[in-house]
């Protein structure tokens, strides 16, 4: 039931002087019924994001990068006889990925089940937007989640999902910028090994990866999906009956919970907003290689 259509555009120049460059674009709209989460049967259906995992529907696919800009400026020149001096910047523009908002039961608390006695995977549930002003399937432990979690549902533009899920993918992080710099100069080759190898020279090589990192530690800065997998958890949930007011176990909500109206979701905990940024922290720092290499 997948689709996907992709457009996409290139413009490229040398110029004689040196200066060259090559510009893309690329949009893409994909949809897909599950994502691979991983290599086993049970945790890669564990995994899937939706209201009912037997019974998958197409939403936007996590892969989807909707928009996507490349450029590549390039400069070379002889400053040194025949020895070529060469500059290069790259790098990527693209909308932020697609995520979605579940629950988080990384307390122990799988409270819509669990798959094969394994543990339970945060926000694989998607996420449940109760009315406004009050909803019979869902109360707050206390007003300040209530408060918390309607500026959540404002800030994340989730209001039009009231009284029903939010998306699968329905969300996405922000957009994203990544630009590296390379430096390469020719030097001489060995005296004389010309006549066993023929021409030779040696090659200096500078690579800065993310170099606006560099000149300023706030640029540069990547993200990713949310959450595990493009799963974020945006508030703590339990059940509680109605009759006894208790809050019921992983194990109970079947013996208790037979009727609609014996049960309530209790949300409480709710992420803060300004927390989702989905930071990729390892891929936001700059990184300087340089080498050496003989060219024969």
């Amino acid at each position: 039931g997948g689709s996907s259509t992709a457009y996409a555009i290139q413009l490229a120049k040398e110029y004689d002087f040196g200066l060259g460059f090559r510009f893309g674009y690329t949009y893409t709209d994909a949809e897909d019924l599950t994502e691979y989460t991983s290599s086993q049967a049970v945790s890669a259906w564990r995994g899937i994001i939706g209201t009912d995992r037997n019974n998958p529907t197409l939403a936007t696919s996590s892969n989807e990068i909707q928009h996507k800009f490349t450029l590549n400026l390039n400069y070379q020149r002889d400053f040194f006889e025949d020895l070529t001096s060469r500059f290069n910047v790259f790098g990527y523009i693209q909308s932020g990925q697609p995520f979605s908002y579940g629950y988080d039961v990384s307390g122990g608390n799988p409270i819509f089940g669990r798959a094969n006695g394994g543990s339970p995977r945060d926000g694989a549930d998607l996420l449940y937007i109760p009315l406004a002003g009050g909803d019979p399937r869902v109360e707050f432990e206390t007003p300040q989640d209530e408060a918390d979690f309607n500026a959540f549902v404002a800030a994340q533009g989730l209001e039009k999902y009231r009284g029903g899920f939010a998306p699968r993918n329905s969300a996405r992080s922000p957009w994203t910028q990544r630009w590296d710099f390379r430096f390469t100069q020719d030097l001489p080759g060995i005296p004389g090994a010309d006549r066993w190898v023929g021409d030779n020279r040696f090659q200096f090589v500078l690579d800065i990866e993310n170099f606006p990192n560099l000149l300023n530690e706030d640029w540069g800065t990547q993200f990713g999906r949310g959450g595990s997998n493009g799963r974020e958890p945006a508030v703590d949930v339990e059940l509680r009956e109605l009759a006894g007011g208790e809050i019921l176990s992983d194990n109970e909500p079947g013996e208790f919970c037979k009727a609609a109206t014996d049960c309530r979701y209790v949300y409480s905990g709710v992420v803060n907003p300004e927390d989702i940024q989905n930071r990729s922290l390892n891929n936001s720092v700059y990184r300087i290689r340089v080498g050496l290499r003989y060219e024969f």
